[in-house]
């Protein structure tokens, strides 16, 4: 038996006792060095780790010496079922030989360090330059989004603090939220969101303190929005941070469901196995 296969088998073993649970995210930070989280220290805002909300511990899963380049600052976040993860920057970047620029959406396996462009945003935004910096992948294959500043897709002009779902089979837009009825003083730009099956909205925002419903919230929590009800709560506390002296901005983020899924025993399967060839 191959290493690899009695790698396969141990994390297929695991799969079978672990149970399942919703209390891992990912996520990226605006600060440039030195953000830390879960044991994790010096995060720059090129990576993403993964985080245990329970267990309050960390790790790397994309980072600097990753990236081809060498740079770029993650901007946009999205897990895929199958153990994927789509990815936007803030910048140009390249990723597993494939070049990204801050309107594009890449998604990177990491079990085999392949990534595929699945967003060209200028063929689809109405201008150039602008720039993705929140995500969701909806399962029709719909993509959930916010822009940085104001933009206009699919015959739809949105505001940086507005939700919406652009739908690449018809080249159409819908407003899902608009910044208007989120922010309590019509006034705020979307960072990350992660829709839950519930329909409501996980949400951080960018570079300042907001009210949402009442409800103030730092650029460094997530919080679950009821598009609904218009309510809100803590979901992600910035305080989780261990980093002092920086804004701990959350800048981009995802719910990783089910960590006993195979979806996930690729993911870190693919990680173990090319962190051993390097």
């Amino acid at each position: 038996m191959t290493r690899n296969s009695i790698a396969l088998s141990i994390c297929v073993g695991l799969i079978a006792t672990t149970s399942a649970s919703a209390d891992l995210v990912m996520l990226s930070v605006a600060d440039n060095v030195g953000a830390g989280i879960g044991g994790v220290t010096n995060m720059t805002d090129i990576d993403v780790v993964q985080y245990d909300t329970v267990g309050d511990s960390a790790s790397i899963i994309l980072e600097q010496a990753d990236f081809d380049q060498g740079s770029g600052d993650t901007n946009a976040l999205h897990y895929m079922p199958n153990g994927n993860i789509v990815i936007s920057n803030l910048f140009n970047a390249q990723l597993a030989g494939v070049s990204f620029e801050d309107d594009d959406l890449l998604e990177y396996n990491p079990n085999t360090n392949t990534a595929t462009l699945i967003f060209d945003g200028s063929t689809v935004f109405d201008a150039t330059g602008e720039d993705i910096d929140a995500v969701y992948i909806r399962e029709n294959g719909n993509i959930i989004m916010s822009t940085l500043a104001d933009a206009g897709i699919g015959g739809l002009n949105v505001t940086d603090g507005d939700i919406f779902e652009y739908n690449p089979n018809t080249d159409t837009s819908t407003l899902l939220v608009s910044e208007a009825a989120l922010f309590d003083d019509g006034e705020g730009d979307v960072d990350a969101i992660h829709l839950l099956d519930n329909g409501n909205f996980l949400v951080s925002i960018l570079d300042t303190t907001e009210t949402i419903s009442g409800v103030s919230f730092a650029d460094g929590d997530v919080f679950e929005y009821d598009p609904i009800n218009d309510t809100a709560s803590l979901y992600l506390s910035e305080s989780v941070f261990t980093s002092t002296g920086l804004s701990n901005d959350i800048d981009a983020f995802t719910v990783v469901p089910e960590p006993g899924t195979f979806g996930l025993m690729l993911v870190s399967m693919g990680m173990v196995l090319r962190r051993r060839k390097a």
